[in-house]
């Protein structure tokens, strides 16, 4: 298989990701009273902290990049929106899910 059909593949399974991460912030959303959901619970609720660096390395403790990567793209497609105060960030769905 070459790189692009790989980098397709890899893209449809981000997206795959993504539209879950939207599910799950879609249904949180619902029981708040505005919509609103920290990123600490969809992190943790979704087990979205990983290791990132190789092992043995000094700072070898779990990250949240993946989550990063997933809510910015959802960002990008205009369906979540962001909102910081103070230290706690917060995200809430911008369409319906369907």
């Amino acid at each position: 298989m070459k790189a692009p059909e790989r980098k397709d593949r890899i893209e449809d399974l981000l997206q795959g990701v993504a539209k879950e991460v939207y599910a799950y912030l879609y249904e949180c959303g619902r029981s708040s009273s505005d919509g609103w959901v920290s990123a600490v619970t969809i992190q943790k609720q979704l087990g979205l902290k990983h290791h990132c660096t190789p092992q043995g390395c000094l700072n070898d403790t779990p990250k949240a990049w993946i989550f990063g990567v997933i809510m910015r793209r959802l960002q990008d497609q205009g369906k979540v929106e962001y909102k910081k105060v103070g230290s706690r960030v917060t995200y809430r769905t911008k369409k319906i899910l369907h």
